[in-house]
């Protein structure tokens, strides 16, 4: 998954980058360069650098993953694509997701913090 992902990005095949966009070459670079800190960082019982560097590359592989099927989201062999406007859900739909957002990750914070202090030391 990993080289399909880092392959899929340089690849031009459905010309969906110019040339131009530096972005694509340098996403798949910085995964391997913090996947190799990682492991590294690892084995040399560096918690706080691993942690760090795996948020990185876990951002980095998903990213990179995002932006080379940039802007066609599902890519047809017939050569028609979706695009993100024409698979994207209405605005009604997407304000309501960000009011409930609002609402409920609040709650949901609060009681997983609430849990971690409860629970702290006994198990």
């Amino acid at each position: 998954m990993f080289l399909i992902l880092v392959l899929q990005s340089f690849n031009n095949k459905f010309q969906m980058f110019n040339s131009k966009e530096l972005i694509i070459y340098i996403l798949p670079i910085l995964l391997i360069t913090f996947a190799i800190i990682n492991t590294i960082s690892f084995w040399r019982k560096k918690y706080l650098l691993t942690f760090f560097s795996g948020i990185v590359v876990m951002f980095s592989f998903i990213f990179t993953g995002f932006i080379s099927m940039m802007p066609n989201i599902v890519v047809f062999k017939s050569g028609e694509n979706i695009s993100i406007l024409e698979g994207a859900a209405g605005v009604n739909t997407l304000s309501t997701l960000l009011i409930a957002l609002f609402i409920f990750l609040p709650i949901v914070s609060i009681y997983q913090g609430y849990k971690y202090y409860r629970f702290w030391g006994k198990l």
